[in-house]
């Protein structure tokens, strides 16, 4: 490969950037144009971690409760008479910049479009790294920013799809980080934060990490390759970043509530009757496993009466009615040895969601799946081999602009 002259740097950095604009300026443009933004008799929408960044500076610890006249907040929890979320402390660290801007509002979806492109982005350069073309490998982040359940995370109906979107990002980085090899500490750096957003999200990334690095042992003066025991120095250097986000989260958790180990959801659920109702079993526990697979998998969507005709179930759909092109995962047996793996971390990271007591509300696809896409992707860029087949190429094209219908029709 030959260098890259400054001419060639520039112009790229300037297409970046102009893309970077680009994309906010579209997210602008459809949180002024939602007909659900702003509603005078609810208030203004899509503002929670803006006003929660902004409350930070001015040294409270969560949002006044006078706020609920002009704003439409989503998963809120009431307590000591402030308004908190149950998530890590980084998406608020995300707009604590934006918080120092003058006015009242603040266009979020802004935000959310530039991190939906990032998932596109990253998608891109694993499937290079995996050998794909670039033509190929655009296919690839096509499919997974806008023909999966991740496209829908872009226009945050609840502040909880905003956070799933976010430690995807850290997720793809960290996995894009394994699989060209760089220092281990900044995998385990990726995923700290993605912990630190979502607390549960890293499971996966983690398992399929652990699985497939080749370890080094020293012995004398020669280095060999072993499974176990793990060398404690790497392993430090992997999990000391997670060890410190934990930390994080219970020091975020007791600045709030008290409670080391209280992220929120007890409050909300204690607060909320409709809640308590549906866990049967508890919040979690493995009778919720048949119902969220089937959202997960093979939930159909509805038929309606008008355009467009089919909509999803709001509780979920299953993967191979959003993202028929997963089906490859089971048709190219042949390349099981490839696919075992990033199949097996992704069961492992699933197990947290599919023994949850709901699957999610109001929602394109099952979301809580979202932490193990990237696992997924890489199944299915494993059964692929080396180039992204005509009738994929179709499947895809179809969920692309399936989702995009079905973003319009259900959030305008």
């Amino acid at each position: 490969m030959g260098k890259i002259s400054k001419t060639e740097i520039v112009m790229r950095a300037v297409f970046i950037v102009f893309t970077a604009l680009s994309i906010a300026f579209a997210g602008f443009m459809v949180q002024m144009s939602l007909a659900e933004t702003r509603i005078s008799e609810y208030g203004v929408r899509f503002q929670e971690f803006p006003d929660y960044a902004h409350a930070l500076i001015q040294g409270e610890t969560g949002i006044t409760a006078d706020k609920l006249d002009t704003r439409l907040y989503s998963d809120i929890i009431m307590y000591g008479n402030r308004l908190h979320f149950p998530f890590g402390p980084v998406p608020v660290a995300l707009f604590l910049p934006f918080a120092l801007l003058p006015g009242d509002g603040f266009p979020t979806l802004a935000i959310t479009f530039l991190l939906l492109a990032a998932t596109g982005a990253l998608a891109f350069r694993i499937a290079k790294s995996r050998g794909l073309t670039e033509r190929d490998a655009l296919w690839i982040a096509a499919a997974y920013s806008l023909g999966s359940a991740v496209a829908p995370l872009a226009i945050p109906v609840a502040n909880s799809w905003l956070v799933i979107l976010i430690a995807n990002v850290f997720l793809l980085l960290a996995l894009d980080s394994h699989l060209t090899k760089r220092r281990v500490w900044l995998t385990g750096t990726f995923l700290a934060l993605a912990t630190a957003t979502r607390p549960v999200s890293a499971i996966g990334i983690l398992a399929y990490v652990l699985l497939t690095t080749r370890w080094r042992r020293e012995t004398g003066s020669k280095s060999t390759t072993s499974r176990l025991p793990l060398p404690a120095s790497r392993l430090i250097k992997l999990l000391l970043p997670l060890i410190f986000a934990v930390l994080l989260i219970g020091a975020y958790n007791h600045l709030r509530f008290g409670d080391f180990t209280e992220s929120g959801y007890e409050i909300q659920w204690q607060a909320d009757p409709v809640l308590r109702e549906r866990m049967t079993h508890g919040s979690m526990d493995l009778r919720y496993l048949p119902d969220n697979l089937r959202y997960f998998l093979i939930e159909p969507p509805n038929l309606a009466g008008s355009f467009p005709f089919v909509l999803p179930d709001g509780m979920g759909m299953g993967i191979i009615f959003g993202s028929p092109f997963m089906l490859y995962i089971l048709f190219r047996i042949k390349r099981w040895r490839k696919m075992i793996k990033p199949l097996a971390a992704a069961a492992i990271g699933l197990v947290p969601a599919l023994t949850f007591y709901a699957s999610g509300f109001s929602q394109i696809g099952y979301r809580y799946a979202v932490d193990v896409y990237p696992l997924l992707f890489l199944a299915l860029i494993a059964a692929f081999g080396d180039k992204v087949p005509r009738i994929a190429k179709a499947l895809i094209t179809i969920s692309v602009i399936a989702h995009i219908i079905w973003m319009v029709a259900l959030f305008t």
